[in-house]
């Protein structure tokens, strides 16, 4: 992880707006951000949906997230969902 002194705390993908507002955002972000990835995650999104297609996606996002965790976020964050929302978030002692 790196020092994340780009982005503050909170909430980036309101989930009230539904799962493909926040997974855009997701998306949005790590793209920003130089996340390689070879086939365009937005040119999937408006195919029509089956079980294949929404696995790939999902897949997609969460490479997405890891790829932000590893390269935007510091050592006390996280990139991820709480509670739907998709955000940049501090870590909770356990």
């Amino acid at each position: 992880m790196t020092e994340n002194n780009k982005y503050e705390l909170g909430c980036y993908g309101d989930g009230s707006f539904g799962p493909y507002h926040t997974m855009r955002k997701v998306f949005e972000i790590a793209l920003s951000e130089g996340w390689p990835v070879e086939i365009t995650p937005f040119d999937l999104m408006d195919i029509s949906r089956d079980d294949n297609l929404v696995e790939t996606i999902n897949e997609l996002e969460n490479n997405a997230i890891d790829y932000l965790n590893e390269h935007c976020a510091d050592e006390d964050h996280y990139w991820g969902y709480e509670n739907g929302d998709f955000g940049y978030w501090e870590r909770e002692e356990e």
